[in-house]
């Protein structure tokens, strides 16, 4: 496992994370920061890395999810 500690980003910048990195947000500043997560049927095998004993939990989707996505993207629909 790679460790990247204190990776800082500045406005303007974009950050792609692959799905097989985990990562865990610190610190925003408020009112100027965006996080975009796309997901869907790629979901499979995301999910919650444990820093304390590295223990992983997968994601679950709640039942209701993809009307909340269309919901809040009826453009993609």
């Amino acid at each position: 496992m790679v460790l990247e500690a204190d990776v800082e980003h500045h406005v303007g910048e974009v950050n792609k994370i692959g799905r097989e990195v985990f990562h865990e947000v610190t610190e925003v500043h408020p009112g100027r920061t965006m996080t975009l997560m796309i997901c869907g049927p790629g979901m499979a095998g995301w999910g919650y890395l444990d820093p304390a004993d590295a223990t992983f939990t997968a994601a679950t989707l709640p039942p209701q999810f993809l009307e909340l996505q269309r919901d809040l993207n009826p453009h993609r629909y």
